[in-house]
């Protein structure tokens, strides 16, 4: 025999349907703004975000930091904000240097290329997004290829610096990149060996990046209170440095009051910024 429902039964149902169709949409949503694929070829081992749109829209490669994972945070941001996103490896992968030492700037290039191969990607809209040591190959590769014409780093460094176990972290045809290096093992905090070194001003000046050669927008968010290295003054650095030499493009400095492994809320208070420096490039 059916048995009736009462009304308070009723409205606890319908709560749980509703319910059920919310989490529905809300995945829908979350997954048709863009798709992900993993892309390994030519040297390239990467994510490639693709959004969901019937033109071509500018791209994006996204640069992680020392732990050599890929960085999936911006690449997301960026996704669903119409922009191709490639989140580059550059070591600890499968046909690449497995620790961060004699890294061929080249990489980046070869991400390029790719990107430009697509269809879905306007050729002359490319950028980089490097965050912590990303940051340092995100620089050097603008400075040496003018198809990248917006580069941001996240608690970003001024300098090329010492590799994962060796003495240069970079190499740009097959030469090493020069680096500012510090004692490696010490009692002293590794901020304060890097804020040390930095007061050598004829090795900084060997191991600073060509920021004059860049051909596009500049956007640094620093970190008032980095404890890995000292961002926020090396940003404000790159600023006086650009500024002496007459850079023609706009440069941003955002500063937050976090540490070098920046929070949610930090990370949620310059989304609309990155997105913004990187659409800009639909106007070039």
């Amino acid at each position: 025999m059916m048995k009736m429902i009462g009304f308070s039964q009723v409205k606890v149902l319908l709560m749980f349907i509703s319910g059920l169709l919310y989490a529905f949409v809300a995945i829908a949503d979350s997954s048709a703004s863009y798709l992900v694929s993993q892309i390994k070829q030519n040297g390239i081992n990467a994510l490639l975000y693709t959004p969901k749109l019937d033109k071509t829209i500018p791209a994006v490669i996204v640069l992680g930091g020392s732990s050599g994972r890929l960085n999936t945070e911006y690449s997301e941001i960026l996704a669903a904000n119409g922009i191709v996103v490639l989140s580059l490896a550059y070591f600890k992968a499968e046909g690449l240097p497995q620790t961060l030492d004699n890294v061929p700037v080249e990489i980046v290039s070869r991400g390029l290329d790719y990107l430009q191969s697509l269809p879905q990607v306007e050729v002359t809209q490319l950028g980089i997004l490097g965050v912590s040591r990303g940051s340092e190959l995100a620089f050097l590769s603008a400075s040496v290829d003018n198809r990248v014409r917006a580069v941001a780093g996240i608690v970003p460094s001024s300098v090329s610096w010492h590799g994962q176990t060796g003495a240069n972290a970079w190499s740009l045809q097959s030469k090493p990149v020069a680096a500012l290096t510090f004692e490696r093992r010490s009692p002293v905090p590794i901020f304060e060996r890097a804020k040390l070194a930095l007061d050598d001003q004829q090795a900084v000046k060997r191991a600073q990046f060509s920021f004059d050669n860049i051909n596009g927008a500049v956007l640094l968010v620093s970190a008032k209170q980095d404890h890995i290295w000292p961002s926020h003054f090396m940003s404000k650095q790159i600023i006086a440095h650009l500024k002496l030499s007459g850079f023609k493009f706009p440069v941003q400095h955002i500063v937050v009051d976090d540490n070098h492994f920046l929070g949610e809320t930090s990370k949620k208070s310059i989304e609309k910024s990155i997105v913004a420096h990187f659409s800009q490039l639909e106007s070039h």
